[in-house]
């Protein structure tokens, strides 16, 4: 039936025409934003699991990047010990060399100087991002490793806890002398020096008198340490592998020349040991975050991979579809051109009676 006032077949063609422009708006959106699912609109459920992932993924490069930074800390770290381990063989050898006959204990001396100052440069500047893991300014340190999403329901972070080992560093107490006597003095601590618990109580000193006098000098002769007037009633210590000073070499060499090798040389393999231990840590626990560090970045790609999976559009699916669109469009067009030249075929029958 042909109607005047009702064109049913361009209405078909508009309803046509309406849904074919809608899906090349959605299609062009897609390949030009290159998601399927851009907004919760699109798909509330897929949308929600996609968000709660890129979450996750952004803790888990935080993590990635912190690990790395950590693992560099203690390469650092590491890269110190190990020449500090050296510099000690070194010095090793030089107490030996002072050990046989008619050795210039004055140049040996000098040698076992250069050895200390190295030894203090060396924790010194064993520093990476501000911390420094040799010089004891640091008591415990927490590398953050892992990410457990809680789903609002107590989600935490995983650490791997580290406790640095002291080098080398300086002291100052108020402690009782030999004598009974109340003080305050400073004095090395850390594996390079000797034990600060010990140093006024269990080692034996060559004079029972401290040394107030200037230029006065006692040593430790079962362990590396000094101890040298001052005047005034004063006096400094000297205690351990990086504090031979320049100041001291005569008294020092003295020292060297006198005998006590043996002892010299048990503290060097004691603060060896000691030194190997901390590398040893040190090495483990970067193993243990480089490993972790590989975890999580694989971690964040798989977590990328998911993401794209549910919300990123299929580049050549979308291609063919927006061909396929436009070509319907075109059709759309003329199928309504056809259904209003309806009405002007009425018309003309009109026209002919």
């Amino acid at each position: 039936m042909s109607s005047i006032l009702t064109n049913s077949a361009a209405t078909i063609a508009l309803q046509g025409a309406r849904a074919t422009q809608a899906a090349l708006a959605q299609t062009q959106n897609r390949v030009a934003t290159g998601l399927k699912i851009a907004t919760a609109a699109d798909n509330s459920s897929t949308w929600s699991i996609a968000e709660t992932m890129k979450s996750d993924r952004g803790v888990a490069s935080a993590i990635t990047d912190s690990l790395g930074v950590g693992s560099q800390m203690l390469a650092v770290a590491l890269s110190g010990v190990e020449r500090v381990i050296t510099v000690m063989n070194d010095v090793k050898s030089l107490v030996a060399q002072a050990a046989q006959a008619g050795s210039d204990t004055g140049k040996i001396a000098a040698s076992l100087i250069a050895s200390s100052a190295q030894m203090r440069s060396i924790v010194a500047a064993s520093t990476f991002d501000g911390v420094n893991l040799l010089d004891g300014s640091q008591t415990n340190i927490q590398f953050t490793a892992g990410y457990v999403d809680g789903k609002g329901a107590g989600s935490s972070l995983t650490n791997v806890d580290f406790t640095p080992t002291k080098l080398f560093a300086l002291k100052t107490t108020t402690t009782t002398n030999r004598l009974g006597a109340q003080f305050v003095t400073t004095y090395d601590t850390g594996v390079l020096a000797a034990d600060d618990s010990k140093i006024f109580n269990n080692f034996t000193w060559t004079t029972e008198a401290d040394p107030t006098g200037a230029g006065q000098f006692m040593y430790m002769p079962d362990a590396v340490g000094y101890t040298i007037g001052t005047g005034g009633s004063s006096y400094s210590n000297y205690f351990g592998f990086a504090d031979i000073v320049d100041s001291n070499n005569a008294q020092y060499a003295q020292m060297l020349a006198s005998g006590h090798y043996a002892s010299t040389l048990t503290a060097a393999d004691l603060a060896i040991a000691n030194l190997t231990d901390y590398a040893a840590r040190l090495g483990s626990t970067k193993s243990m975050l480089d490993t972790q560090h590989d975890f999580m970045r694989s971690l964040g790609e798989a977590l990328d991979q998911g993401v794209g999976s549910l919300v990123d559009a299929d580049a050549n699916e979308e291609s063919t579809r927006l061909q396929a669109l436009q070509t319907r469009q075109q059709l759309a067009a003329k199928s309504m051109s056809i259904a209003n030249q309806n009405s002007q075929i009425i018309l003309k029958l009109f026209q002919a009676a």
